[in-house]
């Protein structure tokens, strides 16, 4: 697990590019696999091509589309698939 290379003035820790544990993500990460930071308040920061960029535990983060989860089952008498269309 990656070091911090400092910490910000509220005390949190800051990482160098690439050196951020991986169970702190930014917000692009957390939104390409469908999750939200459940508060507005990063849990550390990591340095960019931008400047710092606020890292979330994904522990602590939300769906962003909370009715995906669960997937809907058949209705009773509907027929279900015998596999996913993604299955191979």
């Amino acid at each position: 697990m990656g070091q911090p290379m400092g910490w910000s003035p509220n005390g949190k820790p800051c990482y160098a590019s690439g050196a951020a544990p991986a169970f702190l993500w930014t917000e692009k990460q957390l939104h390409e696999h469908g999750l939200r930071p459940a508060t507005g308040e990063a849990d550390a920061f990591v340095q960019s091509q931008h400047g710092p960029a606020g890292l979330y535990l994904i522990t602590a983060c939300v769906l962003e589309d909370t009715p995906a989860w669960p997937p809907p089952r058949p209705a009773e008498g509907e027929a279900a698939a015998d596999k996913p269309a993604w299955w191979p």
